[in-house]
Formats: structure tokens, C-alpha cells, sequence
């Protein structure tokens, strides 16, 4: 569930609530009456939708174009910004798994990766899938691609593990901090972001370190 939006599409803009979007919607309609604001992510187009109980309004994007994945999750702002760090990687970056430095060669990185699981029948997400450049060492260990979950307030669910083992695809858990969290209704500043962002920029470049979701390879 998206509770904050950037004002423009500029990671040093505003960051705005759903209910400050509601309250300057209420008040100043000629403004904001149909404003478009922006995803923490990946600054896609996002439209607060109200309703009568504020713990159900959340952004939702704004065009069907754009992955809608989690949509009413319990996503955090955390979870928001270590996503946006990961599908920003560049080249190269390295995480410790079993007591060992992996440097994987980036070619792109997915944002919320679509699979679907024809046992249940449902359709799930990735949080990030980082495809291998085809000269990374671990190429074939990760079969070309390490999918990424982040988990902050709430664990992977059994179910979604038995469809990564199903579709036989490599994926390692990331376990946020636990004050990284800022709970959703929290009104908070741009320069509370920054520092969380600076906060998680700093861990994610040393060498963190991820847990196994499943892996077609027994690594050690």
C-alpha cells in the first residue's frame, strides 16, 4: 500500500502523505483536484485514492501501463527505497550468502518481476530480478538471473516460496533493519528520507548479507 508520493518527479522533491494529499485536495481543489504525483521507486505516475477510512487510501498508479504487483500490500517507505536502490545498480554489485562474497556482474534489473504459478493459478511478483551479464562467474550457478525479495514487517509467505521452487528459480531474501521501518501513518520530512536513504545506500554497498528463498543449486 503506497502512503507516500513524491510532489514531482524528482527524488529531491516533496514527499507527500495520502492524508496530506487528501487534506490539499479537500481544501484547495482548484490545485489539487487530479493531481498526478510520484512513486518513491521508480517516479511513476501515482493519484491518491481517498476513501471514508483513512488506512484504506493509499497512490495507485495512474495508467495500467505501469506493474501494479503488490498493489495493496503492506509495503513500507523502507521497502520503497531499497527497491529503488537495487533496479538503480549499476555494472557490478556484491552480498554475502552462506559466509560468501558473490560479485555479480549486472546486465538489467526488473522492477516487481510477474510470474504465474499454474497449480494455483495465481499470479505473482518479484520484488527485483537481476539479470546476469553473461560473462559474470556466476552465470550459471543463478542460471542467468537472482530474483530479490525485501522483507520488512512481514515474512515471505510459504506459498510464494513453493512457487519459486516450482518454477525452479534462484531467489535470495533481504532482510530490512528493523528501524529502517516507519510505519504508514507516519507524517514524515524529505530530509527523514534522505537520511533513510543514505542510511540504506551505505548498508547495501557493503556487502549484505541475503538469505536463501530457494536455490536450484546447493551452495555453501
Amino acid at each position: 500500500m503506497k502512503k507516500f508520493a513524491y510532489l514531482y518527479p524528482d527524488y529531491e522533491s516533496e514527499i507527500v502523505t495520502i492524508e496530506e494529499a487528501a487534506k490539499r485536495r479537500k481544501y484547495n481543489p482548484e490545485m489539487y483536484e487530479g493531481r498526478t504525483y510520484y512513486d518513491m521507486v521508480l517516479l511513476r505516475p501515482v493519484v491518491p485514492r481517498i476513501f471514508k477510512d483513512p488506512h484504506s487510501s493509499s497512490f495507485v498508479f495512474k495508467s495500467t501501463l505501469h506493474n501494479q504487483g503488490h498493489k495493496n500490500g503492506s509495503k513500507g517507505i523502507s521497502h520503497d527505497l531499497i527497491q529503488q536502490f537495487i533496479c538503480q545498480i549499476k555494472n557490478e554489485w556484491t552480498f554475502k550468502l552462506f559466509q560468501k562474497c558473490y560479485r555479480i556482474k549486472v546486465q538489467s534489473i526488473d522492477y516487481e518481476f510477474y510470474i504465474y504459478d499454474e497449480v494455483l493459478k495465481q499470479k505473482r511478483f518479484i520484488d527485483c530480478m537481476i539479470h546476469l551479464a553473461e560473462d559474470c562467474p556466476y552465470y550459471e550457478i543463478f542460471d542467468g538471473k537472482i530474483g530479490i525479495e525485501v522483507t520488512d514487517t512481514s515474512k515471505t509467505k510459504y506459498l510464494k516460496i513453493s512457487t519459486l521452487k516450482r518454477l525452479k528459480l534462484n531467489v535470495l531474501e533481504l532482510k530490512t533493519i528493523p528501524d529502517w521501518h516507519i510505519d504508514n501513518k507516519s507524517q514524515i520530512e524529505v530530509k527523514e528520507v534522505i537520511f533513510l536513504k543514505s542510511r540504506i545506500k551505505g548498508f547495501l554497498e557493503k556487502e549484505p548479507r541475503l538469505q536463501s528463498l530457494h536455490l536450484n543449486r546447493f551452495l555453501q
